[in-house]
């Protein structure tokens, strides 16, 4: 079986990642983050964090593993040290 190479601009990129993250339910400026990044890593050549990771990400959502847009929650434990 012959393997084609399909090229997708970086934009086309960008917009396929956002458009499947909010139809996961991801908040549009956190989908935004995370597309940025996902693509990034393609660019820079760090495909494990790629947006092959799309997914994973979206299954995640979807079973409310972590919500968005996220709220962390800071604990100081000591002087020097915190629970994020």
């Amino acid at each position: 079986m012959i393997q084609r190479e399909t090229r997708v601009s970086i934009k086309a990129l960008k917009t396929i990642t956002q458009s499947i993250l909010t139809s996961c339910g991801a908040d549009v400026d956190q989908a935004d983050i995370v597309t940025d990044v996902m693509v990034w890593c393609d660019c820079i050549g760090k495909h494990n964090q790629g947006v092959w990771r799309l997914g994973n990400t979206c299954k995640r959502l979807e079973n409310n593993l972590f919500s968005v847009p996220c709220k962390p929650k800071i604990e100081k434990m000591r002087p020097s040290i915190m629970n994020i």
